[in-house]
């Protein structure tokens, strides 16, 4: 008895508050930014180049993930296409220099461009 009112009473702290309240109800985005997240994890390992390029994968890794995060929690729709724009610039270039197979990383690119142009 004692947990399930220690329950309500922290969860009714954590709603009243808008920043943590806003992210608790949205988690199938944080879900979704986990799995691009993993999956530009694996097509990094998949690479031809990650044992030699290992570090700049990680970082290419590292920086398009943080830009889907921002692109997916941004308040409009303006800031949400230009954190796209950015991530999507991004993976294109790591795509060039060999650092992810196109077609590992086609669901990002896909997703990508959904937020770019959402009317696609």
């Amino acid at each position: 008895m004692k947990l399930v009112r220690f329950l309500l009473i922290a969860s009714l702290i954590v709603m009243s508050q808008p920043a943590l309240a806003g992210e608790m109800a949205q988690p199938g985005l944080e879900h979704r930014i986990r799995q691009a997240e993993q999956v530009l994890k694996q097509a990094g390992r998949n690479s031809a180049r990650w044992h030699n390029r290992r570090a700049r994968i990680e970082r290419d890794v590292h920086d398009i993930a943080y830009l889907i995060e921002r692109a997916m929690k941004a308040g409009d729709r303006a800031t949400t296409a230009e954190y796209a724009r950015e991530a999507h610039n991004l993976l294109e270039r790591a795509i060039n220099r060999g650092h992810f197979h196109p077609d590992d990383v086609a669901p990002i690119a896909n997703e990508l461009r959904g937020l770019v142009e959402p009317n696609m």
